[in-house]
């Protein structure tokens, strides 16, 4: 928190211009891992497949990366194939990258000194203040309809709210 300075003043302007204060907090956060696999199935006829972590086998030479990336296609899905029939794929844990994270929280306060010992705060605070859009992780199960897409969010978007608080 840093209260912001004020003037040398008992009147009507130092009422106004005292005891403001603001905070803020800074999220800044590189993408998180995460695994390509392959759409559940059953193996061996009973077991299904996601619990021995299948995954596919890298494409050589295709970029798992496409060129135009964004949240409607942020795997290539020509870079991965299915294994043949129950042999384990060669594509490592955690070689892909979701989308970074960057959010702004900032809240603004004003004091307002009632008696001695005994205070008025008013606060506004703002959650996601530059209402910026952070995707979740890509669907990435190999062989579904929507491999690849984002279609969540890892926030809200931009939310205010106000609190008045009586401190003794």
């Amino acid at each position: 928190m840093y209260d912001i300075p004020g003037v040398n003043s008992d009147g009507v302007a130092g009422h106004i211009l005292n005891g403001w204060g603001v905070t803020g907090i800074l999220t800044l956060q590189s993408g998180r891992p995460f695994s390509v696999g392959l759409e559940p199935t059953l193996i061996f006829g009973a077991l299904p497949s996601f619990l021995f972590g299948t995954r596919p086998n890298v494409v050589p030479g295709e970029d798992p990366v496409p060129a135009n990336q964004g949240p409607d296609n942020w795997i290539n899905p020509d870079a991965f194939i299915r294994p043949e029939g129950t042999a384990l794929g060669n594509v490592g844990r955690n070689t892909m990258t979701g989308p970074s994270f960057k959010n702004f929280d900032f809240s603004i306060v004003k004091n307002f000194d009632v008696s001695e010992g005994r205070r008025l705060q008013f606060r506004t605070e703002f959650f996601n203040l530059t209402n910026h859009p952070n995707f979740g992780l890509p669907s990435r199960e190999l062989g579904t309809s929507n491999f690849g897409v984002i279609s969540n969010s890892a926030n809200n978007e931009r939310q205010i709210q106000f609190g008045l608080r009586y401190e003794f």
